[in-house]
């Protein structure tokens, strides 16, 4: 039933559109890029082999300058498309809409996981 509805949105959806999720900073991205990066990040964030990948992440975000600890950090962030690319001096460069779900899918403090997405109203 909820396929049947899923392709009936499709095909009421013109075909330019692109189905957009609002974050809980407020900012929009395309659902794609949403469901396409949280498993990785959830991933990342759970990995007890590379215990700072997700800190280096949020701090890439953060600042543009930041300098990405490790080459082993580095290489899985870039392998799973956080990073674009990396300069030789460590710095990354991170595509606008991966920056804001890692943005909103992190505590202030970089270290914890958060949901990306608004708390539903309470009644």
């Amino acid at each position: 039933m909820r396929m049947y509805r899923l392709r009936k949105l499709e095909h009421e959806m013109p075909k330019n559109d692109v189905a957009m999720v609002t974050l809980r900073t407020g900012e929009e991205v395309p659902m794609v890029t949403l469901e396409t990066f949280m498993r990785p990040l959830l991933g990342i964030y759970q990995n007890p082999n590379c215990p700072m990948a997700f800190y280096e992440l949020v701090k890439a975000c953060q600042d543009d300058n930041h300098v990405v600890f490790g080459s082993a950090t580095r290489k899985l962030l870039t392998d799973l498309s956080f990073f674009e690319s990396v300069d030789e001096s460590g710095r990354a460069s991170i595509h606008g809409d991966v920056r804001r779900v890692v943005l909103a899918s992190s505590a202030d403090n970089a270290l914890e996981m958060v949901s990306p997405l608004p708390a539903a109203p309470t009644s």
